[in-house]
């Protein structure tokens, strides 16, 4: 827990000197290896999420991300109810994020887009009702404070904090309602090309 809230700190410090005025002064003595017109693709750790971006000015990139799932289980266990589980998971986000060189090879980033995506899940059960399915749909807006480090010219490694409200609808409870998350996103590597 202690070592998670150092990484958020380190993410939040290097954020707010990217967003600062002073930030800018700093990237002086390290030369963006940025430009206009260059091209990106990122994986996360989490496995299942990929991203490309295309930079518009030497510190500010368009970002699509896009995540992905589909996982199904099967029990066998002695008295339980639930024979399978079968989720499949979306999530699509499109935003800005600008770079800003704090140091040689250290880059704070800080970002802003929007997000949608779904979950549809289904369960199989012995006895009555024997299946029953859910369906959540969201949309809505986050902004994220992170920082990387070049490994290389063209490759980097970083992690991001993101703040996410979102409007969620489940279909089958007819429930919905907005929920506010913040959260360390996976280590992300970066390809620049």
């Amino acid at each position: 827990m202690r070592t998670a809230q150092l990484v958020v700190a380190g993410i939040v410090a290097l954020g707010a000197v990217a967003a600062s005025p002073g930030g800018a002064h700093a990237q002086a003595a390290a030369v963006s290896p940025f430009h206009a017109g260059q091209w990106g693709i990122e994986a996360y750790a989490a496995g299942q999420t990929g991203g490309i971006m295309r930079f518009f000015t030497p510190r500010t990139a368009l970002v699509l991300t896009v995540s992905a799932a589909h996982l199904k289980t099967h029990t066998d266990e002695p008295g339980s109810t639930l024979v399978s589980n079968e989720a499949t998971v979306f999530d699509a986000a499109l935003g800005f994020r600008r770079h800003t060189m704090l140091a040689a090879k250290v880059v704070g980033t800080l970002g802003a887009g929007i997000v949608a995506g779904s979950v549809q899940q289904q369960q199989e059960y012995r006895g009555i009702p024997s299946r029953s399915s859910f369906h959540s749909s969201y949309y809505g807006a986050y902004a994220e404070l992170g920082g990387q480090y070049m490994v290389g010219d063209h490759f980097a490694v970083g992690v991001a904090y993101r703040f996410l409200g979102r409007h969620v609808k489940n279909t089958g409870t007819s429930q919905a309602g907005t929920e506010f998350i913040a959260n360390v996103l996976p280590v992300r590597a970066t390809l620049y090309f």
